[in-house]
Order: C-alpha cells, then sequence, then structure tokens
C-alpha cells in the first residue's frame, strides 16, 4: 500500500523503511496488517482455509526449503534461527527477500506476495471464460457451428443415426419431459407464492397509532430490519426500536383486532405521545439499510464503505495502514443510516485530501470480490484449477529478485 512521505511528500510502499527519493526514515512503516498471519503456522493455516491446490501447484512452499526452480517460500533455519522468505528464479538462482529474526514480517512478505498471485489467477480465470462466452456469442451471431451452439442443434446432432442409437434418442426425450414439467411446477408455486403474498397484504393492519392496555404504538408501512411496530415509553417520551415478535400485543398481528385498537393515521396534538414520524427511528426506515459506498470523513477520521449494505465493509485508516471496523465500533452517528451519509465525503480518492487511497491496496482487492460475489464464490470453494501442472498466472518475471 502506498503512503505519503512527511519529508518529500512522493508516495512509497508502507513497508520501506526509508523513501527511496530522498533517503528520509518512513514514520508510517508498517510491518504487518492487522488481521493477517504473524506466523508460518498461521500462514499455513490461512492457507488451507482457502482450499488452495498444492504447493507444487501454487509454486509457494510454506515452512519449507524448497530447492527447486520456479518457487517462492519460507521456512525457519535452525542453525541460524533466523526466517529467510526467497524465491528460486526460473534458472535455480535463489534471491532472498528477507532474513531475519522478525517472523511476523517475514510472514507478511510471502503473504502478500501469495495474495496477489490469487488475485491475478482470479483475473485469469474471469477471462479464460469471458473468452469462452465470446466464443459462443460470435457463433451464434456469425450462424457458424449452430449444431454445436444452440438447443436445437445439440438436440439434433445428439438424435442423428449416425451418432447414438434409439435409447438414447428416448433418454433425450424423458429428460426434455421431465424439464417441461419443472418448469410448469416452478410456475405453479410462483404463483402461489404471489397469491399468498397478496392475502397477507391484504390482512395486514394499517399504518397509524395505536392503544393497547394504555400504552401506544406505531404500526410503521416500512418495514425496517424486520419491525413494522414501535412502543411509546410515558416516562422518557421516546418511540422504541423496533419491536421483534412476541414484544408487542398479540391482538395488534391481526387486522380485525387492531382495528378496535386504531386511533388515527396522522399524529395531533390530542395525542399523548410525540410524533413518531419525526423520530430517527422512522427516517432509518425510510432510508433503509442501503448507504452509499466510498469514503467518510468523521471529525478527523476517514472511513471507507464498500458494500451497499449498511452492517458490513467498514474500513479505517489509523495512520498506518487500513482496518476493518465492525458496525459495531463505528461513532455513534453512524448507527442511523440516515444520519450517516451526513458524513459521506467522495466516492473516489482525492489525493490533495486523503493521506492512502483505499481502493489501491490488496485489502480492497481481495474484499470487493468477496462482498460482490455469494459464499458459493469465496475463496476456500473457488475453483482453483488444482488439476493443471503449474499455478503460474504468466504474470510472474521469474528472472526477476522478486
Amino acid at each position: 500500500m502506498k503512503v505519503k512521505c512527511n519529508f518529500c511528500g512522493n508516495m512509497i510502499d508502507d513497508t520501506l523503511d526509508k523513501c527511496p527519493d530522498c533517503g528520509a526514515p518512513n514514520e508510517h512503516v508498517r510491518r504487518v496488517a492487522e488481521g493477517t498471519p504473524k506466523t508460518i503456522e498461521e500462514l499455513q493455516a490461512w492457507y488451507e482455509s482457502k482450499g488452495l491446490p498444492p504447493a507444487k501447484t501454487t509454486r509457494f512452499f510454506i515452512g519449507e526449503d524448497y530447492k527447486g526452480a520456479r518457487a517462492f517460500g519460507i521456512y525457519h533455519d535452525e542453525r541460524t534461527g533466523n526466517f529467510v522468505v526467497y524465491k528460486n528464479k526460473d534458472s535455480g538462482e535463489r534471491a532472498v527477500r528477507y532474513e531475519g529474526t522478525d517472523e511476523a514480517y517475514a510472514v507478511n512478505e510471502l503473504y502478500q506476495r501469495l495474495k496477489q498471485e490469487i488475485l491475478e489467477q482470479k483475473r485469469n480465470s474471469a477471462n479464460k471464460n469471458g473468452k469462452a462466452n465470446n466464443k459462443v456469442r460470435k457463433a451464434l451471431a456469425t450462424g457458424k457451428n449452430k449444431k454445436e451452439y444452440t438447443l436445437i442443434g445439440r438436440f439434433l446432432n445428439l438424435i442423428s443415426p449416425s451418432n447414438y442409437n434409439n435409447f438414447i434418442v428416448k433418454a433425450i426425450m424423458v429428460l426434455i419431459d421431465l424439464a417441461l414439467a419443472g418448469f410448469v411446477f416452478l410456475m405453479g408455486v410462483l404463483l402461489l407464492i404471489f397469491i399468498m403474498g397478496m392475502l397477507i397484504i391484504a390482512f395486514e393492519p394499517k399504518e397509524g397509532y395505536y392503544s393497547c392496555a394504555g400504552d401506544y404504538y406505531y404500526r410503521n408501512g416500512y418495514t425496517y430490519n424486520g419491525c413494522n411496530w414501535y412502543e411509546y415509553d410515558q416516562a422518557t417520551e421516546e418511540w422504541s426500536d423496533g419491536l421483534e415478535d412476541g414484544q408487542y400485543p398479540s391482538e395488534l398481528d391481526k387486522k380485525r383486532k387492531a382495528n378496535k385498537l386504531y386511533i388515527c393515521e396522522n399524529w395531533d396534538s390530542s395525542l399523548n405521545c410525540t410524533d413518531f414520524t419525526t423520530t430517527l427511528q422512522y427516517r432509518d426506515s425510510l432510508a433503509g439499510d442501503k448507504i452509499k459506498t466510498g469514503y467518510y470523513k468523521y471529525d478527523d477520521d476517514i472511513y471507507y464503505h464498500l458494500t451497499s449494505s449498511y452492517d458490513d465493509g467498514w474500513y479505517t485508516y489509523d495512520g498506518y495502514g487500513w482496518t476493518t471496523v465492525n458496525s459495531s465500533e463505528l461513532p455513534e452517528d453512524f448507527s442511523h443510516t440516515s444520519v450517516a451519509e451526513d458524513f459521506y465525503y467522495t466516492p473516489v480518492w482525492d489525493e490533495s485530501t486523503q493521506f492512502t487511497d483505499f481502493e489501491d491496496t490488496i485489502l480492497y482487492a481481495e474484499d470487493k470480490d468477496n462482498w460482490n460475489n455469494d459464499s458459493s464464490s469465496s475463496d476456500s470453494s473457488y475453483d482453483w484449477d488444482s488439476s493443471s501442472d503449474s499455478w503460474d498466472s504468466g504474470s510472474t518475471d521469474w528472472g526477476s529478485d522478486w
């Protein structure tokens, strides 16, 4: 990741002890980021958790002094007590990236290089799939090889007497019948769900104020965090957060019973409660749980929000590097989606006002894929093509020192 040199102002790697331009010490040098492996054992566990292929495929040898050409690795030298991070070039010559007693720093050097290779592998896989899809689209557009790329063409090819016997033809017909039956069944289920949804809406209580056993309740027409009902506290003169099932009277569940408890839709001064539509709870329900991605500024702290979902994807810059932040650790003002966007700063990095660009980090590149894909696309279940002999993405210069 890049940080700004305090002396010459140039952007430099945060892992460098000195600025390569002016020679001044890097006061923001970062040996290892939070949440990253700090020991060889932790790095090996992280590697296995991703479901990566064996070392002979990925060319990354953790805890092993591998002697073969074209390899990255780390090991503990029992003789000297040092941790060694190395790269074996295509010529068989070894380049030592680091040798010393700082295990966390040594591990981080290989960890960052491994994550870079993982990203390259994903890009190559995406490009490979894209080229295959382009080939299909091109064939369909030009009218070439339609027998190969269209459903009807494949079916006609399959039933060709020169290729298959009558048994195969019958099997294909059965599969087509099953597919049609499945389609009809699915449409029936969707229609049933639609009808049930309409019935639920028809029997839902109206939006507005209710009185039950001397207490006031408000039915919000906007569902927020799965809740519609709110209760007024006479002592504090405040409305509660959304009430879950079982936290409010059961009479309010059914429209017929709730109608008897209904007071009005719009607040007026005759009610012994405050106007719910002026509360943060109501404003939050209108805003929903989606907020903008980009940079947020609160006092002197900079935050980055990576995904549209409010509860996930928060990061902050701590002066040395970017780290993840749980939503519970955010400023109190950020706990309301309707207020959080008041602190929205900019969607992109501004070099004149921001110290470092989060979108230039490996953490951003890696987590962006995770947030924008479902769990089936996570690293642990990713198709790493472990059957191939070499995992080299083609981006590695095996003749260089690193």
